[in-house]
């Protein structure tokens, strides 16, 4: 009897337990703390553990230039991978694309 007793008690106080964080939960989404706590970690993290950017870093961007002299855009994929070429060429370690059109 008290074993069945203490085994309820056991049960219903999770349930307790589970609805009481549902509802703080539920009351903190609606406000902005739980966002603003989001912001504040986020910028901690990124002051305390962001690192230099390296100073070899470069940039190819499509410019007024370009345009003229390749063309209006989309450029075909023939200019594309004769700009790779030229990257990898120049031991570029690392090439990222970011093709909007």
């Amino acid at each position: 009897m008290i074993a069945t007793f203490k085994a309820r008690s056991g049960w219903s106080k999770r349930v307790l337990v589970s609805l009481l964080l549902t509802a703080a939960a539920l009351l903190l989404s609606d406000s902005n703390l739980l966002y603003r706590w989001d912001l504040f970690l986020y910028d901690w993290n990124r002051m305390a553990w962001s690192r230099a950017p390296a100073e070899d870093i470069v940039i190819v961007a499509i410019d007024e230039q370009s345009l003229r002299e390749i063309g209006r855009w989309p450029w075909s994929r023939r200019i594309h991978a004769q700009l790779i070429r030229q990257l990898s060429a120049a031991e570029a370690r690392v090439i990222g694309l970011n093709i909007l059109k």
